[in-house]
């Protein structure tokens, strides 16, 4: 895991973020460093990491409905992309951190 993901999630933990949106935002912005600075060179690891990131992400606050649903709906994007695609590793993950945009969006406007 990098060490940003990790700091954030860190922070989440000792309730330096609060708020349920900005909680979400957290790990948002966690998952899409991890996507970015992520070395994987198959799909395999490249979804082994963004588990690996979401489930500390998620043990952090358990009880948080709306990061469950974000990293939910992240995850299950990210996975599709992964089994499904015929696309470079460096398409895929554009196309992962655009659907992390979108998301980051609806959660801006709630």
């Amino acid at each position: 895991m990098i060490d940003e993901a990790e700091k954030i999630i860190r922070d989440i933990r000792a309730l330096r973020i609060q708020g349920a949106r900005n909680v979400a935002k957290a790990g948002i912005r966690a998952l899409t460093l991890t996507l970015k600075k992520s070395r994987a060179k198959t799909r395999e690891e490249l979804y082994g990491e963004l588990m690996e990131v979401a489930y500390a992400i998620s043990e952090t606050r358990p009880t948080e409905p709306m990061l469950r649903n974000i990293l939910d709906d992240l995850i299950r994007f990210a996975a599709m992309e992964i089994a499904s695609s015929e696309k470079s590793m460096q398409k895929m993950k554009k196309d992962i951190a655009d659907e992390e945009r979108t998301i980051w969006k609806k959660c801006r406007r709630t």
